[in-house]
């Protein structure tokens, strides 16, 4: 989508449309997901209404809005200045370490999802 032209967005726009049948949350998720890169790219107020809308559209799925307390934090952010390196291979062993830390949880308190 950042490079453009006609092949690579229709491209982005058949991945979205394919995509957001096989992944948890579907197209809301998304569709946030592209607006909060827009808004932290752009800092463009239109992509904050975009994220709270998807956010909003989270209720289909979960029936909470709580999705939507996200909005602020996205908004303080770019307030906050730290100086913390890129890591770029962490998020592999830490997502897969705190999926393992929730099951664990889950397990010792006796809640059965």
């Amino acid at each position: 989508m950042e490079k453009g032209g006609f092949a690579r967005l229709a491209g982005a726009a058949a991945l979205f449309l394919l995509g957001g049948a096989m992944v948890e949350f579907w197209w809301f998720a998304l569709a946030f997901v592209v607006a909060a890169w827009w808004y932290f790219k752009t800092a463009n107020n239109l992509a904050v209404v975009v994220c709270a809308l998807a956010l909003a559209a989270l209720f289909v799925v979960n029936k909470n809005l709580w999705a939507l307390a996200a909005v602020p934090l996205m908004l303080a952010a770019p307030l906050v200045d730290l100086n913390m390196p890129r890591l770029r291979h962490v998020f592999y062993a830490f997502y897969p370490a705190h999926l393992a830390a929730l099951l664990a949880l889950t397990s010792i308190l006796g809640i059965h999802l």
